[in-house]
């Protein structure tokens, strides 16, 4: 396993991280015995970073790892994520600081590697959404975050990319953030590349690029597009996570991919971990897998290397064409 220096950060990262989210399930609906295989399995294969939300199973997943954690002598970088609620925008920082105290009870510890923000992001009013103004205005989302930071009970700050895109990019953009998750997989590769004119998916616009001149760290999370590229099974689960999509049409995005590139370059989760890998932009991959031998499947990615650029280059008819092949 390959490490680096997450972003200006003082988090050094695992290029894979494990992500424990609702989509592979495992740490919500799982055996205890099997979270814990899971874990220890991860931290042998020389991933040192875990990454959870309190919105995931409404804390069962900080639940569960908290308690597979007092079970391990490893001590893996934690990150983890909270929500704004309309009824707490008349005080941001106080509502941030109970959401990291919560999380902090259920995971066990008296500090956070990684405290990020998780919501729906846009310039747009709605009931779940928050602006960029709400973010960066004096005693809002950031200066919550900056004062925990000064307390010493978390490490970093940071947010998950998901919303319209340009509130995305300003807030990118305004370099406030030590982390970004970005949507990054080989259907929507637009975070980190110009996409052709006739794009209809959602285009984050280089966000990458913007973050990157701040030295903002980058996790690329929905590498898998909920599984569509990693396996055809479907557990229910599944959802589609920008504008313009949904699993139907994810689905046969995927089946244009792999129709392409066939199965020369490994296992369909292996190909999708390695387009990520080619991005030398992206810090860490993070994986949400449901087992030990899913996650010894990502892992072996690591081993065979990023995609050739030949093989990246190959994709592009496909984002040109909208998958319309």
């Amino acid at each position: 396993m390959n490490y680096s220096n997450y972003g200006r950060t003082e988090l050094r990262c695992s290029k894979l991280i494990l992500g424990t989210g609702r989509g592979a399930g495992t740490f919500v609906e799982g055996e205890a015995d099997a979270q814990l295989a899971l874990l220890t399995r991860a931290v042998e294969l020389g991933l040192n970073w875990l990454d959870t939300a309190r919105q995931y199973g409404d804390g069962k997943s900080e639940t569960n790892i908290g308690r597979c954690l007092t079970k391990m002598a490893a001590e893996p970088i934690i990150s983890t994520k909270f929500g704004i609620q309309a009824e707490d925008l008349s005080d941001i920082p106080g509502a941030i600081e109970r959401g990291l105290y919560e999380s902090l009870e259920r995971l066990g510890l008296d500090r956070i590697d990684l405290f990020q923000m998780h919501d729906f992001i846009s310039d747009e009013p709605g009931p779940r959404n928050i602006s960029p103004d709400e973010i960066l205005k004096p005693n809002g989302v950031v200066d919550g975050l900056v004062r925990l930071k000064d307390a010493g009970v978390i490490r970093a700050t940071g947010f998950t990319a998901k919303g319209q895109s340009s509130a995305l990019l300003r807030l990118a953009e305004s370099g406030a953030f030590d982390s970004a998750q970005v949507f990054y997989n080989m259907l929507n590769p637009s975070a980190g590349q110009e996409m052709p004119t006739a794009w209809e998916g959602q285009n984050f616009g280089g966000l990458i690029g913007a973050l990157r001149k701040h030295g903002t760290g980058v996790m690329a999370v929905r590498v898998f597009a909920a599984g569509v590229l990693a396996t055809d099974l479907r557990t229910g689960r599944e959802s589609a996570q920008y504008e313009n999509a949904d699993i139907s049409t994810e689905e046969r995005r995927a089946r244009a991919v792999f129709g392409l590139l066939g199965d020369d370059h490994g296992t369909k989760a292996q190909t999708a971990v390695r387009f990520c890998l080619a991005n030398p932009d992206i810090d860490t991959v993070n994986v949400g897998v449901f087992d030990t031998a899913q996650l010894e499947e990502a892992v072996k990615a690591t081993d065979m290397g990023p995609l050739p650029a030949e093989v990246l280059q190959a994709l592009e008819p496909l984002y040109a064409e909208n998958f319309k092949f």
